[in-house]
């Protein structure tokens, strides 16, 4: 797998699927999911990409890795294969610089292979503020921007580097995604 695979979270083959043990569904609420589904597929290359029904059916099988709707990170991408510790996540106001770093470093590519390390699962404010409302993958840096795959958009879009914020059309509204955390995810 060459290319990106970018999953629409409420994609009709998948998004009323329950998340986890709740009642709430991939469309609404399997943005983190989705994303950790879209790490996977880039970073272990499978012959079969899975898809975030996959994902969630796959996660459901491990009850530490859902609490209700709200998926723990490092426990779903550890029964997957993926690390992202908790200790690894830097967490911050948007603008704070260290989550420029946390994410170069998250992106950085060997020096050995030229390959990327690893992705970033970034949480972002849906308002410009400090709480995080959202979760999209980041993949590659270029040209002092970042490739985002926006799972609520079904698209990747580009984030610059500098202000790790960008304005999107987000269900017919205009809204300021601005990071507020970078959740490291890589092979062990």
């Amino acid at each position: 797998m060459n290319q990106p695979i970018v999953y629409w979270q409420n994609d009709p083959k998948w998004g009323f699927e329950d998340v986890g043990e709740s009642t709430e569904d991939l469309g609404n609420v399997g943005c983190l999911v989705t994303s950790l589904t879209m790490a996977y597929n880039w970073l272990m290359k499978p012959e079969i990409p899975l898809t975030p029904k996959d994902m969630n059916d796959w996660l459901k099988e491990n009850p530490d890795a859902f609490i209700g709707a709200n998926m723990v990170v490092a426990k779903a991408a550890e029964h997957v294969g993926l690390s992202a510790p908790e200790k690894a996540r830097t967490r911050g106001k948007p603008g704070d610089p260290r989550l420029v770093e946390a994410l170069k470093e998250a992106l950085a590519t060997s020096t050995f292979t030229g390959t990327p390390k690893g992705v970033a699962i970034l949480h972002v404010s849906k308002d410009g503020g400090p709480k995080g409302h959202h979760f999209v993958l980041a993949r590659v840096l270029d040209d002092g921007f970042v490739a985002v795959d926006d799972p609520a958009l079904g698209r990747t879009i580009d984030m610059p580097l500098s202000t790790l914020s960008v304005n999107v059309y987000w269900r017919k509204a205009l809204k300021k995604y601005a990071v507020v955390s970078v959740i490291p995810v890589s092979l062990p």
